[in-house]
């Protein structure tokens, strides 16, 4: 069985998730993958460039866009500066549950945003 995942760009009072945009890296990069404590429990490293974040963005956030996959991931941006603040990924797991990834620098925990990002997606 697979579990089709609609790849569509969603908006939220606050939020939008979309495909991953050029420059996305760099905030994404400061705010989570190269933050220490952001990227404590995760199987990957934390990244040490900006490069390896627009790698993993290349991957993740734009190319599942544009083919099926076992997984897929939204850029989180607010809807009003259209920063990129974090990422929602969700992967098909064997069994055909999922895994869904919520990845938050800590400047922006606390605020909700997880919850209303899942919300528009379920």
């Amino acid at each position: 069985m697979s579990i089709n995942i609609l790849v569509a760009e969603l908006k939220t009072t606050r939020l939008e998730l979309r495909a991953y945009k050029v420059g996305d890296e760099f905030l994404l990069f400061q705010e989570y993958c190269g933050d220490v404590e952001a990227s404590k429990y995760l199987q990957r490293q934390v990244h040490t460039t900006v490069s390896q974040t627009q790698q993993m963005l290349q991957k993740w956030a734009l190319s599942y866009w544009q083919q099926p996959s076992e997984g897929f991931s939204w850029v989180i941006a607010e809807r009003k500066s259209h920063l990129a603040i974090e990422l929602l990924t969700i992967i098909q797991q064997q069994n055909n549950s999922l895994e869904i990834h919520f990845g938050l620098g800590p400047r922006f925990q606390g605020q909700g945003y997880m919850l209303e990002a899942m919300k528009a997606v379920i």
